[in-house]
């Protein structure tokens, strides 16, 4: 394939990812014909439906469509968004709550920015990259370059989060960020 033909093909599947993104379809589901289940809805909004006033991206869908995984500066999507920075949230399409997941095991929210990478089919496993130093013990140790970007993953039944990249021994990278990361669909 010509590198003008792969663009314009790797183009489609952008604008097919982002209309299944907007749909609110997971990957693999069609709608019915004329169904009303295809529609555009917006995700981050405040608990009483009102709109925010910071940009929300980087949306994640889980395999079965119920859930969505988004980044977000705005305060208003959870009680107790002090933190000023960009956080990793889920929102919750059946019941149309949100809550948020870039957090320590303790619910301490991160001291630094959070950007969802990816996210269990059933979602309950959310991976993210963080720089906060504050997510997990001993992130903030000077081998690990405070604040370098590190991956996390959030159990979203436990509360627990973990940080993921790290080596066999369990420590973290050294002097390196690390950043993306998926997970399989056990978790």
């Amino acid at each position: 394939m010509s590198g003008t033909k792969r663009r314009g093909f790797e183009a489609l599947i952008v604008l097919m990812t982002s209309f299944l993104a907007l749909s609110g379809l997971a990957s693999g589901q069609r709608a019915a014909a004329g169904s009303a289940s295809t529609r555009t809805t917006r995700v981050s909004v405040a608990p009483d439906g009102s709109q925010v006033k910071r940009s929300s991206g980087l949306p994640v869908i889980s395999g079965d469509g119920r859930f969505v995984a988004f980044s977000s500066k705005a305060a208003k999507l959870v009680p107790g968004d002090t933190n000023k920075l960009v956080d990793t949230f889920v929102w919750d399409r059946d019941s149309g709550t949100t809550e948020r997941v870039s957090v320590s095991s303790t619910g301490e929210q991160g001291t630094g920015a959070s950007l969802p990478t990816s996210m269990s089919p059933n979602g309950r496993f959310v991976v993210f990259n963080s720089d906060a130093p504050n997510l997990v013990e001993n992130d903030g140790v000077p081998t690990n370059l405070e604040g370098a970007l590190d991956v996390f993953v959030h159990d979203r039944e436990t509360n627990e989060t973990e940080r993921i990249s790290v080596n066999t021994q369990g420590e973290p990278a050294l002097y390196a960020p690390s950043f993306g990361g998926k997970i399989t669909p056990d978790g």
